[in-house]
């Protein structure tokens, strides 16, 4: 079933297998019931990645994160349009439906191929198959003068600068306002990506790090960062000996999620401090 996937596509497995799993934990860092159940159909051995540890927590992290800038967002607008960019298997729009917002899960036909197997469509909830790179993709997105929200959790640090410059410039040139929030990685985990034992079943690593979360700032003056956090910043309870890691500052400054306002702002901008935290 996923022999036809290239390495970056065969990551979709890992944040999936991890929500799932954490399912079963005392305080759950995510509780995705769906992905609990979405493993129990899917023809795999996940037994091989219930030993990776850290980047099991650094991916709940992650999605922890991610949940509250989206949730931030659609509590100030309910009827907005969604575009989940590289969504694999991703349920976030199950966690997070508004009951008015349009849904929209983008990614590679050989990826939505797989989707479709478990997971169906609706009048709010669409899939469509097309890459990031493609120039034409926003054409199946039909805004209406809604509000646009755009996530890419888990697929920009795969990919080469140049790659991302482009896609950015391919959203404001289409889009007259739009908020995007994404996850990046430092330019030293990006080297580090090469030796990570999880990333190594996949074949995959990361190929763009980003220095601060203004450096996308000064890609356009019409780049406006609202929110940013270092999801391994501070110590919790879930992480348990893993609070260790958030010493090292290569760690605790080394991921983080953000979201930036690009073109013009809507009409009500969505709730939240801009509460970076700076090494």
């Amino acid at each position: 079933m996923f022999s036809c996937l290239d390495a970056i596509s065969r990551t979709l497995l890992l944040p999936l297998y991890f929500r799932a799993e954490e399912c079963d934990a005392p305080s759950p860092i995510v509780h995705d019931p769906m992905a609990k159940e979405l493993i129990k159909k899917i023809p795999y051995d996940f037994n091989i990645l219930k030993k990776h540890t850290l980047m099991k927590t650094a991916t709940l992290m992650r999605v922890a994160t991610v949940d509250g800038m989206v949730e931030r967002f659609l509590a100030t607008h309910p009827d907005a349009v969604v575009v989940n960019v590289g969504a694999g298997l991703d349920t976030r729009f199950f966690r997070m439906d508004t009951g008015r917002m349009d849904w929209y899960e983008l990614d590679l036909p050989e990826v939505m191929k797989i989707r479709r197997l478990f997971i169906g469509e609706d009048e709010r909830y669409h899939m469509v198959e097309a890459s990031l790179k493609d120039p034409d993709w926003h054409k199946n997105i039909p805004c209406e003068n809604r509000p646009l929200l755009i996530i890419a959790e888990g697929v920009l640090m795969y990919l080469e600068e140049p790659c991302i410059r482009n896609f950015i410039q391919n959203i404001m040139e289409n889009f007259s306002s739009s908020f995007l929030i994404f996850d990046a990685v430092s330019p030293y985990q990006m080297m580090m990506s090469a030796f990570n034992p999880t990333l190594m079943l996949t074949g995959a690593r990361f190929r763009w790090g980003m220095n601060t979360p203004e450096e996308l700032e000064s890609w356009r003056n019409d780049i406006r960062m609202c929110e940013s956090h270092y999801y391994l910043g501070e110590m919790m309870p879930q992480m348990g000996w893993l609070n260790f890691f958030t010493l090292y500052p290569s760690v605790r400054f080394g991921f983080s999620a953000q979201s930036y306002m690009l073109g013009q702002p809507f009409r009500t901008e969505p709730d939240g401090e801009d509460n970076e935290k700076k090494p």
